[in-house]
């Protein structure tokens, strides 16, 4: 992603939008195990936000999603762990991508032309 960013910044153009998707995980260690994927998540979010300040000169904005516990995708833990972390949400359901997808949508709009180095939770409340 970092090698992706740094060539893609260096021609695009101003009033450009860069978007990241990370995980809930990102700002908060739920569970037991997960501190290696919760570092690299957390370092998606703090480089995007250091991109926000070094681009904002050419006014091109670069902000996070940190999405939540989603149906599909990954493989899903064992029947208990599953309802633990659905009962930790504000929620208390999983996601569904299209829910993430707005976010993300919502981000090179108009509407966000002055949201920059931001983390917007699409978490379900994980941290509520």
């Amino acid at each position: 992603m970092i090698a992706v960013i740094r060539a893609a910044s260096r021609v695009l153009r101003t009033g450009a939008r860069i978007i990241t998707v990370s995980s809930g995980l990102g700002s908060r260690v739920g569970a037991p195990g997960l501190a290696d994927y919760s570092a690299t998540k957390s370092g998606i979010e703090r480089y995007t936000m250091g991109v926000a300040r070094d681009l904002g000169p050419r006014n091109i904005t670069a902000n996070v999603v940190e999405a939540g516990l989603m149906e599909g995708g990954m493989q899903p833990p064992d029947p208990e762990t599953l309802t633990a972390l659905v009962g930790s949400l504000s929620l208390q359901r999983m996601g569904h991508p299209d829910e993430i997808a707005a976010a993300i949508a919502f981000l090179p709009s108009p509407a966000a032309s002055y949201v920059t180095g931001a983390v917007f939770d699409a978490r379900g409340g994980y941290n509520a």
